[in-house]
Formats: structure tokens, sequence, C-alpha cells
């Protein structure tokens, strides 16, 4: 960290009263603030992020509800001499779903599994009456467009034409979908696993839509815990089987994901499922063949 940054944060009202031991960069832009007293973690935005910093107050409310155990937000302001904006938020030691499910007993990512299960359904819960969403428009005009990305592709392979079918064969099942709060971008590393309980990131606005789009990252999280996924599940849905209508839109949604993924590997863009993960994501459902992936278990 530059001087001028390092004597900036300690300018940082909230930290007139309390005496800073040493700062350390934890990521870029992200820092833990070590005082006499207590730990803090700053995170440094671009100025123009402020107002989604506290458009992120209010989701917090959400997840709070939800049973989430949520970051302590102490401060949120602008540091005008570098064009930040900054939050303060509680510094505590957590890991990423993905290193929890590598790295516990069967039976420990069982039962977090049935706990988080509980969060996400407490959270699909939570009734907003103050923003309107068209789920079907919206989903549909993302699924034209990675359409239109993968026919702008000079060579299609046999996963490609078996994609597009699936999508277009289904796509017309999000005309009549329940409209929950959603997450829509649930993955293995913004749900953090603390001593706590389970926190969860990346929620930068309100969503609203189908719900059944927040259980595609139990698709990924099978590949190192079946037991975790199906736990989930059980939680979820309190022990009953969801609807054939449920798995069919899980699969809708899994096949838009997988594309886009396979859209942006050929583009040489950045994308978070691998080669690898996409081939083990299409055995599961024996090359969309089926609609219920084959972790699932009903007993």
């Amino acid at each position: 960290m530059d001087t001028n940054t390092f004597n900036l944060i300690k300018k940082i009202e909230f930290f007139n009263d309390k005496e800073i031991s040493s700062i350390l960069e934890m990521t870029k832009d992200k820092y833990k603030i070590i005082t006499k007293s207590d730990n803090y973690t700053l995170g440094l935005y671009p100025l123009g992020s402020y107002d989604d910093i506290k458009i992120e107050e209010k989701i917090e409310e959400f997840l709070q509800i939800s049973k989430v155990k949520v970051l302590r937000l102490y401060r949120a302001g602008i540091l005008p001499d570098i064009d930040k904006c900054y939050k303060i938020f509680e510094y505590r030691k957590e890991i990423s779903l993905e290193d929890y499910l590598k790295n516990n007993s069967k039976e420990d990512n069982y039962k977090l599994g049935l706990e988080f299960g509980e969060i996400l359904k407490n959270f699909h819960n939570i009734k907003i009456t103050d923003v309107k969403s068209n789920w079907y428009k919206s989903f549909d005009t993302k699924l034209n467009y990675v359409l239109y990305q993968l026919g702008l592709s000079e060579k299609k392979g046999d996963k490609d034409y078996i994609i597009q079918d699936f999508i277009n064969n289904n796509r017309h099942l999000t005309r009549n979908t329940a409209v929950n709060l959603i997450h829509s971008n649930l993955n293995l590393k913004n749900i953090r696993i603390a001593k706590n309980g389970i926190d969860l990131r990346g929620l930068k606005k309100i969503n609203t839509g189908d719900g059944t789009i927040d259980f595609l990252v139990l698709n990924e999280a099978s590949l190192y815990s079946k037991e975790f996924s199906n736990a989930v599940m059980k939680s979820y849905f309190s022990g009953n089987i969801p609807t054939r209508k449920f798995f069919k839109l899980l699969s809708l949604y899994q096949a838009y994901y997988l594309l886009c993924n396979m859209v942006d590997i050929r583009n040489n863009r950045e994308n978070e499922l691998k080669r690898e993960k996409i081939d083990k994501i299409f055995e599961m459902y024996d090359d969309f063949s089926d609609i219920i992936p084959n972790w699932y278990q009903t007993n």
C-alpha cells in the first residue's frame, strides 16, 4: 500500500478514537485494520459504487431475516482524495463453500446443507412489494443474447446443438413461475462459511424472479459433496420431492449457464466454469436427456 493511501485510511473518522497497530493488504483494495481493541476489514471501491453500498444496507436486512450471518457494517463513506468510497465492516475468519466441502466429512457437509436449505427457503419467502419483475421477459432476453452469440461461432460441436435444442424446447416454462426474492448468482465462492454460520456475498441489488435459479449452485457443489446438495433439497422442501416442473426449470437454467460459459471459453473471455466441470455437468444430466441431475436422491 502506498503511503498516501495508508495516511488517508488512518484519517477516516471511524478510526479517530482507535489506535491502529497495522494495516495489512488482504487482496486488492481490501485491508485488515488491526487496532488495540479489535480488528476490522476495510474495502475500497470505485467512487460510483457508493449508491450501491447504500442499497446493500437494505439487502443486509433481508439477509438477517433469512438467518444469514452477515458481516456487521460499521461505516460507509467517501475518500474523494483517491476517488474511492469505502466500507468498514467486521473482520472474521471464513472460507468459501468450496473449501469447506473439500475439507470436511460427509456428515458435516450434510449438516451444513440442512442449514443452507433453511436459509435459502427463508430468503425466498421474504415478501417484496416495491419491486416489479417480468421474469419471463428478462430471462428470455438473456437466452436470445447467448443464442445469438452461439450463432456467431464458426464451428459448433454436438454439445452446442444439444444445449440449443434443449433451451428452445423448454424456454416457455418461465412464462408462469413464482416470483421470489432471489440472489441469481450463488456460487461456491460467494457462499461463505464461518464458525458462527453461513453468509451470502455478491448480492448488489434487490433481484426478483424464479427462485429455482438459486439451486444451480447445488449441481457444482455436488461435484464435491452429494451429501450437501441432497441435504439442501431435503431441508428446503421439508422432505418432499420437488415437482417435475422444478427440475425442468432447473435443467433449463443449467443449460443456459453452461452455454454462457461455453461461449465465453470459445471467445477467450473470463468464465466461471472450466471445461472439465462443464463436461461433468453434462454427464450429470446425461447430455440433457434427463431433467433430474444424477446426484439427487429421494431417500
